[in-house]
């Protein structure tokens, strides 16, 4: 299965779905090098990058970043991010870390209206 990708002023051209992630660490790279730190639109898409194509170990490293930069505040994004990562570890059998990321929800007052 193929997705487009937008690739700026270049033509459109399609990546297979698995290569996904390594796109979307290409993509943090240049915003890294570029001194650009990464939104919380672009940590929740990450996450959901990473989750969907077995990498829990990227969604949780995005999703500490996002907690890092204090994006918690945004609530919208905030549910986003957990849930995000939440179906990541569920996918991927890692129900430690299911856990400790479902506790924070609690703590956080984080709408879990989907587990």
């Amino acid at each position: 299965k193929r997705k487009p990708v937008d690739q700026g002023d270049a033509a459109e051209q399609t990546l297979p779905e698995d290569s996904l992630p390594e796109r979307a660490l290409e993509v943090l790279r240049k915003m890294e090098a570029k001194g650009i730190s990464p939104d919380a639109i672009t940590d929740v898409e990450c996450i959901r990058i990473f989750g969907t194509n077995g990498r829990v170990d990227l969604a949780l490293e995005r999703l500490d970043h996002f907690e890092a930069a204090s994006f918690r505040k945004d609530s919208f994004r905030r549910t986003h991010a957990y849930n995000n990562a939440l179906e990541a570890c569920f996918a991927a059998k890692n129900w430690e870390n299911a856990l400790k990321i479902y506790q924070k929800m609690q703590a956080l007052n984080v709408n879990r209206s989907t587990h």
